[in-house]
C-alpha cells in the first residue's frame, strides 16, 4: 500500500479519536458547570458541534481519492517515448539474427493495461543523420503481436530491396524500435516513425544493433 494511503487512513482515524476525546471533555465540562448536554437526537446542535470533524473527513477522503486516481492513471499510462530522456528499457535484447532480419525481446507485461486496445511490433531502419530520426525512410515493420503477461519475442524479415538499400548506405548496423500500435492501424500505413506517431502509434524504446556480418560496399564500376 502506498505511504500516502496509509497517511490518509491514519489521519481519518486520528480525527475520529480526537472527536471522541472532545466529546468526552464536553460532557465533563457540562457536568462541572451544572449544564445539561443537549441530546444527541437534536441533529442541528449535533451537526453544529461536530461539523469540523466531518469537513476534515471529507477533505481526507478527497485526498485519498486523488491518490487513487493518480495511481490508476500511472497504471494506465504509457512508458515515455524513445526520445524522452526518461524512457524505460523495454527491450531485454535486440539485434540482427540474419543478414535479412532483426529481432527484439520485449517486456510486454509492462504494457498489460493496454492489451485490449493495442498490439506491439518492432521496426528496423537505417538513419544516416541527413534527416531527423523520425523521418528516416524505409522502416521495416514486423507483424503485430499480442501484449502478454511476460516476455514477447518479435522478429521482422525483409527482402532484397531493403538489403540493396543497406548496401547503398554502407550500413554495418541498424536501429531497432518498439511500436505500440492501436487496434485498427495497419503496419502498411507507415514507413517512418513520424507517420507512425501521426496514427497514434507509441514508440517507447529504440536501440542500435551492430551487424554481426558487415555489409560490403557495392563494387565501383
Amino acid at each position: 500500500m502506498p505511504v500516502d494511503w496509509i497517511v490518509g487512513i491514519a489521519t481519518i482515524y486520528l480525527l475520529w479519536q480526537q472527536n471522541q476525546i472532545f466529546k468526552q471533555q464536553n460532557i465533563i465540562f457540562a457536568k462541572q458547570g451544572g449544564v445539561a448536554m443537549p441530546p444527541e437526537t437534536d441533529r442541528t446542535r449535533w451537526l453544529k458541534r461536530y461539523w469540523p470533524m466531518f469537513a476534515m473527513m471529507i477533505l481526507a477522503a478527497v485526498n485519498l481519492g486523488g491518490i487513487g486516481y493518480r495511481e490508476y492513471q500511472k497504471h494506465r499510462s504509457f512508458p515515455p517515448e524513445f526520445d524522452d530522456p526518461n524512457n524505460l528499457p523495454l527491450m531485454t535484447g535486440y539485434g540482427l539474427d540474419t543478414p535479412s532480419s532483426c529481432f527484439a525481446n520485449l517486456q510486454s507485461k509492462i504494457l498489460l493495461a493496454h492489451r485490449s486496445d493495442y498490439k506491439v511490433a518492432i521496426g528496423c531502419f537505417l538513419w544516416d543523420g541527413t534527416v531527423d530520426r523520425l523521418d528516416a525512410p524505409n522502416v521495416q515493420v514486423s507483424n503485430l503481436y499480442d501484449i502478454v503477461d511476460g516476455e514477447t519475442a518479435l522478429r521482422v524479415t525483409w527482402g532484397e530491396v531493403f538489403n540493396k538499400y543497406r548496401q547503398e548506405q554502407h550500413a554495418v548496423g541498424i536501429i531497432v524500435a518498439v511500436f505500440i500500435v492501436p487496434n485498427g492501424v495497419s503496419i502498411t500505413q507507415f514507413t517512418t516513425l513520424r507517420q507512425a506517431r501521426a496514427l497514434g502509434v507509441r514508440i517507447p524504446s529504440a536501440g542500435i544493433a551492430k551487424s554481426f556480418q558487415p555489409v560490403p560496399a557495392p563494387a565501383i564500376k
